[in-house]
């Protein structure tokens, strides 16, 4: 034998400083089999395995599969080490949890995991671990009230003996303790346990619990000699009754809610009729202008291709198809010169001002401008609403509530171009699935889907045969098969994953006249992706090359998932297909209001407030789908648009005044995670969308929960599980602190119980002062019982306040003087930066916190955490100063205030008016000040509901407000490239830190001076974009 191994170290054979073996045995002089004994030399707690080294050609060791075994967390191993704990103190803590646990014992390795600790089934916090000693602070009891007086703990099973009860009963064992005659005991760690052939008549007692390490049934083997009996049984005590409780996340929710009030609207005003000039240059050869396009839009439409060249009719056709216009039209004539083809639009509306008309252009060469030659004004007979860029039909002013909702559950719906939805004599089959959908309801006809549609409300979802001869027709025939001789042309709508090819399954007579019935599959494009598209086929055409005959008809046709779900609407199979374009039609349909994001609504409810009468005013009110939130400002049509934010903006034209006001948001669907308690243990990190498997799984880890069914009964914005105990977990085990090192339990050799107690809990009796603040030096002196000398943390919130105590002689000074209401006071001997400190009194200094009231709190590491009454400081608000103490009435000057109790929420006013806050912490806040009146104005600081204002104020100051006076140029090309000029005063320099932003983006400065400021112009689409002077730290400028 030359060497052992156990788990890679060493595995003495010789005794200590000795050739004496521990034992190493053949079965006789002629065996190859024997016994041989070793020692570890390791400390590392897991799972081993034992190999040897023999000499001559025998080599390492091979082990059979019967020495493996499976451990309680899945490794396979020949031996598992375990940590012992010997001891734990103090025995007895504070009811509030938060003593310093003190746990002894050897072999604490974190090698693999940390190690944790348990006491009464509650994690007690680990603080620090060596390799004989672990602290750690005991958790809060539970005051459950389950009567528990068993707490599972340590490894292994307690075995108890006596040996003077011969031909007792069994029962009789049950009342024997360890001042029965003849009483041992001994600790067993694995089973079977083989008792010596001493022992003759005696009786054992083994007590434990076993603790499965996955959801399964298991059997428990019984073998004694003469008698034995098994508490185990199939009937539940009274405890473990069947149960069901619910888990419910709940939070304030709230649906979309926003008001459009009609502060102003005029009458008996005479409308004009908007008119916009288009001009296309192109410099196309006269022979290919007719392959050189263009297109137009309005709004979030645009047309399809246009000629730079077309006739005023392509173009008034092309611009009366978008949805944006609608149901408006408008009128075009074409003049050319110079400057290339003039198509003159004219808007044949009484809405009042439209917005431009721009254009798309498919080469470089051609350019397009668009002008307003008359602007048009409303006769204010009719209003119109947009939620996500989607119009409404008009609307008369002072609709009623039903008329208002009407119109914008119409605009929730999806609009197809008339050619898509039309029926009737050349239509053999068309389906919308808006009212004929209920025979769709298998998993190869389809899902009906709603608020998922390219036309209306309703798709079908994975429609994998998306025609059947059985399919049923409003009147309950069957269409039977189609004739594809008579109707060829299949049209749908589809979005998704669909494999480039259909599937049918048709019938036709061949060259010899014979009826054949076939399956075939037919390849074709589609493309892929989120958004709606639409296709034709022509079904015949596509059988004929393949299958020569005659008299096709379809009786089933496929379509087939490439990976991923797909949708199909607007189904069409008819004489003809229903557009030439298929990429014209979906450009020409009106999705619904925020089909990319996803978000629709279940209910929309609509109340009409005229009580402020000529005020009148809408209260909107929608239910999103599925948990749905973002959802953008409602705008008023034909008006412009001002002093705008997330949730207020204010619409005006000629003497009209509309307000847009948002009182509440559609609240977001809960996320996070939430831990769940019971019997003493924690499944913690639960996310709130959670699955009920993982839940159930999650549960069923909790000690003594045994096997539970899960179901979810809630929604995305209350998520509530409803859990149902199946099975009756039984007692709970007896030692209360568990030890957990490298995810083994430790084994318990010692006193390792441990007792929440009354009389351990210190209690508060009192504080003073009730409020303070640190930058005025409050001293926070709290009384109570119970309190100990060691080590105190005294908390006021989430903030320490320093205990401060004398170690050494102390002595007033000769001159006792007040500073802010708090005493000073000088001693000679300073240890430790001490006060004072008695049994039941404790001085503390506050730390630093935000305004407010919050509870003091104390604990001590050998009692714990202190109870009774909740005592509350309040920590004051204190404004010192500010500064600078005037800067630009334009606003914009950063201003720097200074005090104690600010925080993250803080909001500082200058006039009344939000200067808005770029940095806080607890003695500063850093803030813009927003435009103001010449001349001073108060500045305040507000903490929840805590206000103060300083003593002094700030100064809007005309001499220190930079001015623009212009800026040129006023025009450029969209590739930008250009030097902009900006003109004013006051405008500082370089080093002040300012910028141009033009359109949000950055203008890259090229020269900055207090008159003159150039830079170069950045990249921008067409279109009319605001240039912001920013002037560092010293405000806004003002623009003349």
């Amino acid at each position: 034998m030359r060497r052992a191994y156990m788990g890679g170290m060493p595995c003495e054979l010789l005794k200590p400083d000795s050739d004496e073996l521990y034992n190493l045995r053949l079965d006789s002089d002629s065996a190859w089999w024997g016994f041989m004994s070793c020692r570890m030399t390791g400390t590392y707690v897991g799972h081993h395995n034992l190999t040897y080294i023999l000499d001559g050609e025998f080599g390492r060791s091979l082990s059979e599969k019967k020495v493996y075994r499976v451990s309680a967390s899945g490794k396979l191993s020949m031996f598992q080490t375990y940590a012992e704990v010997t001891g734990v103190s103090p025995a007895a803590g504070s009811v509030m949890g938060g003593t310093l646990l003190t746990i002894r014992g050897r072999h604490f390795d974190q090698t693999d995991r940390p190690a944790r600790v348990l006491v009464g089934g509650l994690p007690c916090d680990v603080q620090t671990v060596s390799d004989d000693t672990i602290t750690c602070r005991t958790a809060k009891h539970e005051m459950n009230n389950d009567n528990t007086t068993i707490y599972p703990g340590g490894r292994g099973l307690k075995m108890e003996v006596w040996t003077e009860t011969p031909k007792i009963s069994l029962s009789e064992i049950m009342s024997y303790d360890e001042n029965t005659t003849g009483y041992w005991t001994q600790w067993i760690d694995s089973l079977p346990h083989v008792f010596v052939d001493e022992l003759d008549y005696f009786s054992s007692r083994s007590r434990g619990f076993l603790v499965p390490p996955v959801s399964a049934n298991y059997t428990v083997y019984l073998n004694c000699d003469d008698k034995w009996e098994s508490p185990f049984t199939k009937d539940q005590t009274e405890d473990g009754v069947k149960e069901y409780q619910d888990i419910t996340a709940s939070y304030d929710v709230f649906n979309e809610e926003q008001v459009v009030t009609f502060d102003s609207w005029p009458s008996n005003v005479a409308a004009v009729k908007e008119v916009q000039e288009v001009t296309v240059s192109s410099g196309c050869a006269s022979h290919l202008c007719g392959s050189t396009f263009l297109s137009l839009g309005y709004g979030d439409a645009k047309t399809g291709p246009i000629p730079v060249k077309a006739s005023a009719d392509v173009v008034e056709a092309a611009l009366n198809s978008l949805w944006t216009i609608k149901p408006d039209s408008v009128t075009v004539t074409k003049q050319d010169d110079s400057r290339g083809s003039n198509y003159r639009v004219t808007f044949d509306s009484d809405r009042g001002d439209f917005k431009l008309l721009y254009g798309e252009v498919f080469g470089s060469d051609t350019n397009v401008t668009v002008a307003e030659i008359t602007k048009g004004i409303s006769d204010m007979k009719t209003f119109t609403l947009l939620w996500g860029g989607i119009p409404t039909k008009p609307l008369a002013f002072n609709a009623t509530e039903s008329e208002v909702r009407s119109s914008l559950e119409d605009m929730m719906k999806a609009e197809c171009p008339a050619e898509v939805l039309t029926n009737g004599t050349d239509v053999k089959y068309f389906n919308d699935f808006e009212i004929d959908n209920a025979q769709f309801d298998s998993a190869q006809k389809g899902t009906p889907m709603k608020n998922t549609a390219f036309c209306g409300m309703w798709s079908l979802k994975n429609a994998e045969v998306l025609f059947k001869s059985t399919y049923t027709k409003v009147s309950g025939d069957s269409y039977g098969s189609i004739s594809l001789d008579k109707y060829p042309s299949l049209c749908f709508a589809y979005k998704g994953m669909l494999k480039n090819e259909v599937g049918m399954k048709f019938t036709y007579q061949d060259s010899e006249g014979q009826t054949q019935k076939e399956t075939a599959k037919i390849s074709t494009l589609f493309t892929k992706g989120l958004k709606w598209n639409y296709k034709c086929m022509d079904l015949e055409s596509s059988l004929q090359t393949d299958y020569v005959g005659s008299d096709y008809a379809l009786q089933e046709f496929y379509l087939y998932k490439d990976g991923g779900d797909f949708y199909v609407d607007a189904v069409h199979i008819g004489k003809q297909p229903t557009a030439n374009d298929e990429n014209g039609v979906s450009l020409r349909r009106r999705p619904p209001p925020f089909e990319s994001q996803g978000g629709s609504f279940k209910e929309i409810v609509v109340a009409k407030d005229t009580s402020a009468a000529p005020r009148i005013s809408y209260e909107i009110k929608a239910r999103p789908v599925d948990c749905a939130f973002g959802f953008p400002l409602l705008e008023v049509g034909f008006l412009q648009m001002s002093n705008s934010s997330e949730d207020a903006a204010e619409f005006w034209g000629g003497a009209a005044t509309v307000n847009v006001t948002r009182p509440h948001r559609a609240t977001a669907p809960l996320t996070g995670t939430f831990d769940v308690e019971i019997y003493g243990g924690r499944a913690e990190g639960l996310s709130v969308d959670i699955s009920t498997k993982d839940l159930k799984y999650a549960l069923q880890g909790i000690a003594g929960m045994g096997e539970v069914s899960v179901s979810s009964v809630g929604s995305c914005r209350e998520p509530r599980w409803r859990v149902e105990w199946l099975t009756n977990p039984g007692d709970q085990p007896l030692i209360q602190v568990e030890v957990f090192i490298n995810g083994i339990i430790s084994k318990s050799s010692g006193d390792c119980g441990y007792e929440w107690s009354e009389d351990k809990t210190p209690i508060v009796t009192g504080i003073s002062p009730s409020e303070g603040s640190d930058g005025l030096g409050t001293l926070l002196t709290v009384t109570g019982t119970g309190f100990s000398s060691d080590n105190t943390s005294i908390f006021v919130g989430k903030t320490r306040c320093l205990v401060e105590q004398i170690t050494g002689k102390w002595k007033k000074s000769s001159e006792e003087r007040r500073l802010y209401g708090v005493f000073v006071i000088e001693w000679e001997e300073l240890i430790n930066h001490t006060l004072a400190i008695s049994a039941t009194t404790q001085v503390c200094r506050l730390g630093a916190a935000s305004a407010g009231a919050y509870p003091v709190s104390v604990s001590f590491p050998s009692l714990g955490d202190s109870g009774g009454d909740v005592f509350l400081f309040t920590y004051q608000l204190v404004v010192s100063s500010f500064a600078p103490l005037s800067g630009s009435v334009a606003g914009g000057t950063v201003l720097t205030v200074t005090g104690f109790g600010f925080g993250e929420n803080a909001t500082v006013t200058v006039g009344g008016d939000e200067c808005v806050v770029v940095d806080a912490s607890a003695t500063e806040l850093r803030c813009r000040t927003p435009p103001g009146t010449a001349g001073p104005q108060s500045v305040a600081v507000t903490m929840g509901n805590t206000s103060q204002t300083a003593g002094s104020s700030f100064t809007f100051d005309e001499k220190l407000t930079a001015r623009i006076s212009g800026l040129s140029p006023r025009t450029t090309t969209v590739i930008g490239r250009e030097v902009l000029t900006v003109q004013g005063s006051n405008l500082g320099g370089p080093e002040d830190g300012g910028a141009v932003f033009v359109g949000g983006k950055e203008c890259e400065t090229l020269q900055w001076a207090a008159a003159t400021v150039t830079c170069r112009l950045p990249v921008l689409p067409p279109g009319t974009h605001k240039v912001d002077v920013r002037l560092g730290d010293d405000g806004n400028p003002q623009i003349r």
